[in-house]
């Protein structure tokens, strides 16, 4: 009875993930050389910059989700477009990988990849970055099952073993 109790304890928690927009997302990543699209040049010259990629509004609790390989170093720049057109930094790094998520929570948002450096960098295939939403759902789940299956498997285990030794006795004793 036990058993039978724990298996249909019923729990309703809530999952928090992230999902991606619809219709944002940028990938490849391409600079707007058209001769080597996936080049960014020198800083002393042009086409040193991939970007940059506006999107608004963000919703609330929202980010991007960065993945971003390189073969030298790049500036990835994250901005929040005030309303009179003025740019709040909330990501600046320099490297030549970027598999992060930035937050970016509510307004709209702008994202620049610089070659500052001395030479050409290439930008891997499957690069992109991708405007996510937090997304909550919610599970109903038997936190119990488990326990509740083996109560229950000892219970009929009991009764079986039981119900044999009673039927034991009672042929020996005729």
């Amino acid at each position: 009875m036990v058993g039978i109790v724990l298996v249909e304890v019923v729990v309703t928690k809530p999952v928090t993930s992230l999902k991606d927009i619809p219709g944002a997302l940028w990938t490849p990543i391409q600079s707007q050389d058209p001769a080597h699209p996936s080049f960014l040049s020198p800083a002393s010259q042009a086409y040193s910059r991939a970007g940059p990629w506006g999107y608004g509004p963000m919703p609330v609790r929202g980010s991007f989700a960065l993945n971003i390989l390189v073969s030298g170093p790049v500036r990835v720049n994250v901005a929040s477009v005030g309303s009179d057109q003025t740019l709040e930094t909330v990501f600046d790094r320099v490297g030549t990988s970027f598999f992060e998520s930035v937050p970016a929570s509510g307004g709209t948002y702008q994202v620049q990849i610089t070659n500052e450096g001395a030479s050409s960098v290439e930008i891997m295939s499957g690069s992109s970055v991708i405007a996510q939403e937090r997304v909550t759902t919610y599970e109903v789940a038997f936190p119990y099952t488990s326990w509740g299956v083996l109560i229950l498997v000892l219970g009929v285990a009991l009764v079986v073993v039981g119900f044999l030794s009673k039927s034991k006795k009672r042929l020996s004793k005729k």
